[in-house]
């Protein structure tokens, strides 16, 4: 859209960077004329999910990775939290971990924040939590599963110094 427009002379990272904008924009646009979070709202979350995928495709930097992971993440919580608030209402155990619907979601924010580690100047502590709360809930999952292991091959080991802590307080803890 923003590409055809202009003529095609904008350099890749400029666009890249508009389209990021965009994404953001239509988020925030949403969420103040409704005061409902965005991705609650299936065509919204196409859009801004749209945007961030094309500014990915054009240039592919830190802001433009983070900002889909983030999104794809907020996603995976939010269809959790209703699971849970379903399983309560009914008077019920929990939901197994990863409703089938956030599964898709769950991937793409797991690609996501590995590439925004992998791009971040600095340790992004923020993504490498998100990562494990990622890890923790879907390592059984045989789509995610996959995803998880190719992200902890390709992110640097010096990313994972800051968490150990918190590794080995999950992996003493029963549930």
């Amino acid at each position: 859209f923003l590409q055809k427009s202009v003529g095609g002379n904008v350099p890749p990272q400029l666009l890249s960077r508009c389209h990021l904008k965009m994404g953001l924009w239509t988020r925030e646009v949403y969420e103040e004329e409704t005061k409902s979070a965005y991705f609650k709202d299936v065509e919204v979350l196409g859009k801004v999910l749209g945007w961030f995928q094309s500014a990915i495709d054009l240039n592919g930097d830190y802001k433009a990775w983070n900002a889909w992971a983030l999104a794809n993440f907020q996603v995976v919580e939010s269809i959790e939290a209703a699971a849970l608030q379903r399983a309560e209402a009914q008077n019920s155990e929990a939901p197994s971990p990863g409703p089938q619907e956030s599964i898709a979601h769950a991937v793409h924010a797991v690609q996501g924040l590995v590439k925004s580690i992998i791009l971040a100047r600095q340790i992004a502590l923020q993504d490498i939590l998100r990562l494990l709360t990622l890890w923790f809930k879907y390592a059984g999952n045989a789509d995610v599963e996959p995803v998880l292991k190719e992200g902890f091959q390709s992110t640097p080991l010096s990313a994972w110094l800051q968490v150990v802590p918190q590794i080995l307080a999950r992996l003493r803890s029963p549930s």
